[in-house]
């Protein structure tokens, strides 16, 4: 153990805007006592399920910490089947 703390907290939300629409969003945040690095990253999505078993969606997400000046987007889309 080497006496550093860390502690981090998460919300999230989503509403459906109709039965097959359906976004939320999404905030971290964390902190490293130690080294005294903070971060945290934002996340929404979009997601649609026009029929039961399949479900098509995007999101989009932002990553930023105090180790380093520059944040980093992220996206990605997914689509999902099941039977």
């Amino acid at each position: 153990y080497s006496g550093e703390s860390v502690w981090s907290a998460l919300a999230s939300f989503q509403h459906f805007w109709t039965p097959q629409l359906s976004s939320a969003v999404t905030f971290d945040y964390s902190n490293a006592a130690g080294p005294d690095i903070s971060k945290y990253q934002v996340y929404g999505n979009l997601v649609w399920s026009p029929v039961a078993g399949f479900m098509a969606g995007a999101e989009v997400g932002y990553n930023k910490s105090s180790a380093n000046t520059d944040g980093t987007w992220t996206g990605k889309v997914r689509l999902k089947r099941s039977w």
